[in-house]
């Protein structure tokens, strides 16, 4: 991977807190480097903005009631499509 970083320039830093620092370099990628455990993660924008959306999903599902159990399932997604996730509903059989 060395030779695709040397093609790289200096990144332009869009986003930065005490445990997460987003940039992007001149090839147009989007770097993603996590402080707390060193991983920094290379997406195209594309899949930049997926990965924000799904995280965002993720927040949302995981922010509600504690007590409401995190059970759904995740459809199967087309290539270039958001994934979408049906919600458990506790009136419904887990097997329909």
């Amino acid at each position: 991977m060395d030779h695709l970083q040397a093609a790289c320039g200096p990144h332009a830093e869009i986003v930065r807190t005490e445990g997460i620092r987003i940039s992007r370099c001149p090839c147009g990628t989007v770097h993603v480097h996590f402080s707390h455990n060193g991983l920094t993660v290379q997406l195209s924008p594309e899949h930049f903005a997926e990965a924000v959306q799904a995280m965002s999903l993720a927040r949302s599902l995981l922010s509600g009631d504690p007590a409401r159990p995190l059970q759904g399932r995740v459809d199967r997604p087309e290539p270039g499509r958001f994934v979408t996730v049906a919600t458990y509903d506790p009136k419904k059989s887990p097997n329909n």
